[in-house]
Order: structure tokens, then sequence, then C-alpha cells
């Protein structure tokens, strides 16, 4: 795993990281400002309101590639 290169990373880091990832990816850059990030143990909690079930889906796929995630919710 390239997250745990320079050892485990916190549950901010990883926050940090999703919430860059989902305004930087194209497919969900529209929706960054409407999705919280918690992170706990690397499971990723998104949650707000999103228009379509691709919007949701898309947002977790993004989310799901940062280094360290161990699951998306």
């Amino acid at each position: 795993d390239p997250g745990l290169a320079n050892g485990p990373r916190n549950d901010e880091e990883i926050a940090g990281d999703v919430e860059r990832a989902l305004r930087n990816d194209a497919s969900t850059t529209d929706l960054a400002d409407s999705i919280a990030v918690g992170v706990r143990d690397g499971v990723v909690l998104l949650a707000g309101d999103v228009a379509t079930l691709e919007d949701a889906e898309n947002a977790e796929a993004v989310a799901g590639i940062v280094a360290g995630v161990v699951e998306v919710r």
C-alpha cells in the first residue's frame, strides 16, 4: 500500500486527501462542496445530498482510490 510508505496515515490526512480528490476529479468537482467527509480508522463516510445515484457512485469511487482508505460508506 503506497499510503504506508511513510508509516500509517492518520484519519485527518486521509480526509484531507479525499476532499482534495473530490475537488480535483472531473466527475466530482461540482459535488465537493455538498459532500462532507469523515474518516475513522481508514473508513471513509461520505455524507450529503447529490442529484443522482451516478454522482454518489462517482464520489465513492474517487474516495476509494485515496491512499489509506480501507472502505467507503
